[in-house]
């Protein structure tokens, strides 16, 4: 019995010290204010002090709707941004979805890496323009920057609309296919109207410079009856001439012509070929005829490396040296192995692509409106001082 009346206690002691122990755990103090409830996630920014001189960038509006835009013409919009903070707003340019998006910062173009200021109080403009390259259709294109204010550190703009065409390119590309070295090829396409009004071009231009000085262009009226088309009311043949020099590989540029028309007063017109001679590419994922390197979608936390061969044929053979150049994006990692004799009349030098690991998102998948990476190799053969490789891949995160 006194047993039995010794448990009956302790487990009342046992009681009592278990509920006072949760009553100071769901009893606050008096007075005691309740703990903040946050309702933002968690990896959301936290608001600053409010005794600390801070940027915050105001951005309006951050897509755009070009509605219709007329093939081979281009489009441009200024998206405002205001610091409506306390301390200078500094605004980086990182990426854009593809080379067809140009961006300009306070009315000037610039590259990934640019920076402004902007005072507090202040207002800048930020530009996308647009050349519609594509085919009919809808587009969807934009670019990204950073900033110092804490509580928006990126902001991402966008450009869309509605390819559309009330004028015609036929073919709507100059095309050279392969131009041996030394040698020259000619290609053409028909400008055509589906208005009452005669097209005419007032003026034209090519880029980049040094296609402008291989390159000799024609414009010259043609009949109706001339025209692919028949449903076409007026129509000029452009005739492109194209002598190639010492470089080897693809050439990518563009024809830019301005006419009478209002709705294609600019027009753009792709340029391509590739020249040929004793130096040649080969190797994984290496397409010859186009000049061309293919990655594929590569996904970011990995990386890639390809492997492929420079290939040097002729008197030539054993003496050529190569070096890199220059690389389009600059993050492309080009490395030059040793060079294997293959023969008297046959070299081969070992080439490696990388893509590197946790590189930016990034498109380069040539796409008509995208353009490629770029690869330019110096070498000292007297008859192809510079090889230029393509490469198409895409990163994604």
């Amino acid at each position: 019995m006194k047993s039995l009346l010794s448990v009956v206690i302790g487990s009342v002691l046992v009681g009592l010290g278990l509920g006072g122990a949760l009553a100071y755990v769901d009893v606050r103090p008096a007075g005691a204010l309740p703990e903040p409830v946050s309702n933002e996630p968690p990896d959301s920014p936290q608001a600053p002090p409010l005794d600390v001189d801070l940027p915050r960038a105001e951005v309006l509006e951050t897509v755009f709707d070009f509605d219709r835009i007329e093939r081979g013409t281009s489009m441009r919009h200024a998206f405002p941004v205001t610091n409506e903070g306390t301390a200078p707003l500094a605004i980086r340019f990182e990426s854009n979805t593809c080379k067809c998006t140009g961006v300009e910062l306070e009315g000037r173009p610039v590259k990934p890496g640019d920076m402004i200021s902007v005072l507090p109080g202040e207002q800048t403009g930020v530009t996308l323009e647009w050349a519609a390259q594509t085919e009919a259709g809808p587009f969807r294109h934009g670019a990204r920057f950073t900033t110092n204010d804490p509580l928006r550190s990126s902001i991402d703009l966008e450009v869309n609309g509605q390819v559309v065409e009330s004028t015609s390119m036929r073919p709507s590309e100059l095309l050279f296919g392969t131009v041996k070295s030394g040698g020259q090829r000619t290609a053409a396409l028909y400008l055509m109207s589906f208005i009452s009004q005669d097209v005419r071009v007032l003026d034209y231009e090519v880029s980049p410079v040094e296609l402008n000085e291989q390159l000799e262009i024609e414009i010259m009226p043609v009949g109706k009856t001339a025209l692919p088309t028949a449903e076409a009311s007026s129509g000029l043949k452009v005739l492109a001439r194209y002598r190639s020099g010492s470089a080897l590989g693809p050439f990518r540029g563009w024809l830019t012509m301005t006419t009478n028309l209002p709705n294609a007063q600019r027009l753009t017109v792709p340029i391509m070929g590739r020249v040929a001679g004793d130096v040649s590419i080969y190797g994984p994922g290496w397409n010859a005829d186009r000049g061309l390197l293919r990655m594929g979608p590569i996904l970011g936390a990995e990386g890639k490396v390809v492997r492929v061969n420079l290939a040097v044929r002729g008197e030539h053979a054993q003496t050529t040296e190569f070096s890199v150049a220059s690389v389009d994006p600059s993050e492309l990692k080009v490395r030059l192995g040793e060079p294997l004799k293959m023969g008297e009349q046959l070299m081969h030098l070992p080439v490696e692509v990388e893509v590197p690991a946790h590189m930016r998102p990034l498109v380069r998948m040539g796409e008509p409106a995208s353009s490629d990476a770029l690869i330019v190799f110096h070498s000292t053969h007297p008859e192809a001082k510079a090889i230029r490789m393509r490469v198409h891949f895409s990163v994604t995160h």
